[in-house]
């Protein structure tokens, strides 16, 4: 576990992509590279954002390895859940909320109005 802080760190700064650019010159390789250790020492569930990387932004069963949500950056490309939450190839339990089909937002931009912050 002596990579946990380089994850923590590098993840941390997915948040200022420029930031990233300046100290390592290339964000998708430094997010994946994250992905693999944080998967290496048993996490399962590591994603990759801010970057286009359908396989770090997708899902996969910690008991078959299927990929049972994939997702190409706001887009759901493929869904083998159950209406119960487990894989539809091995039944392993997933953890989350989730509904027998996903959801259809797609690429989009939303309007939101964000109101004055008041401090107590």
């Amino acid at each position: 576990m002596d990579d946990a802080g380089k994850i923590v760190k590098e993840v941390k700064v997915a948040s200022e992509p420029q930031a990233l650019l300046k100290v390592l010159g290339n964000p998708a390789c430094c997010f994946k590279r994250a992905r693999d250790i944080a998967r290496k020492v048993g996490l399962h569930f590591v994603y990759t954002g801010n970057v286009h990387d359908d396989m770090g932004q997708s899902t996969y069963c910690p008991g078959c390895g299927e990929r049972i949500v994939g997702r190409d950056w706001y887009d759901i490309t493929t869904w083998r859940l159950t209406g119960d939450g487990r894989c539809g190839t091995c039944s392993t339990a997933i953890p989350g909320l989730f509904e027998a089909r996903p959801g259809s937002w797609g690429q989009r931009r939303v309007s939101i109005r964000i109101g004055s912050l008041q401090c107590p």
